[in-house]
């Protein structure tokens, strides 16, 4: 995806997600995968919002407000709209 970072499990190197390359401080990033933390725990001193929990809030956030689940090209557009629901949920993630 142009434009996008690939953030790949720390642990065992799976693709968690994908982020804006604008909106990653670092030329790099990592995650946890929901079955590391369940297996391994959380990193001390990290804030853990599972990857379910997450993807959760942003399903039910697009359900609400657009009434379907939005494909990557609608999500994309969302994240450049400052008040979009989406793109407030992708602040308040990284504020975490």
């Amino acid at each position: 995806m142009p434009g996008y970072w690939k953030v790949f499990c720390a642990n065992c190197g799976a693709l968690t997600f994908y982020a804006q390359m604008t909106e990653l401080p670092a030329e790099y990033a990592f995650s946890l995968c929901n079955d590391c933390v369940e297996k391994y725990g959380e990193p001390a001193g990290f804030t853990k919002t599972p990857d379910d929990v997450f993807w959760g809030k942003c399903r039910d956030a697009m359900m609400e407000d657009y009434g379907k689940i939005l494909n990557n090209d609608e999500i994309a557009i969302e994240l450049e709209l400052p008040s979009s629901p989406i793109s407030l949920l992708e602040r308040e993630a990284q504020r975490r």
